[in-house]
């Protein structure tokens, strides 16, 4: 599925939970596609959308992940070249529940 057929619908109030129910009923595979085909403009939508919708570290790392077994989430950005991206999280191998992360590019300049 494209990303923009999750936009084009309806922009009302259930928008965002409509897009998160959609993504979360996706396998792994068909929810990366549909989340690379984001053009830019689709990309600042969904940012105005979702701005008063924080995130818990539970989100990146669930609880109960072992400490330093990183947890890969794909992304994607508005950047031309080297638009994809991971962004790798792990918890802290002590008691802060912080986290760590690393990004990594498959572009090597």
């Amino acid at each position: 599925m494209k990303f923009r057929t999750l936009l084009l619908p309806h922009r009302d109030e259930h928008c965002v939970e409509r897009i998160t129910s959609t993504l979360d009923r996706m396998d792994p595979k068909s929810r990366l596609w549909t989340v690379q085909s984001v053009e830019p403009k689709e990309q600042a939508e969904l940012w105005e959308l979702f701005k008063d919708s924080p995130l818990e570290a539970d989100h990146f790392v669930p609880s109960g992940t072992d400490a330093l077994k990183p947890v890969i989430h794909h992304g994607k950005n508005t950047l031309p070249v080297s638009s994809f991206f991971q962004k790798r999280f792990c918890r802290t191998d002590d008691e802060s529940e912080d986290l760590w992360a690393t990004i990594i590019s498959p572009w090597r300049g």
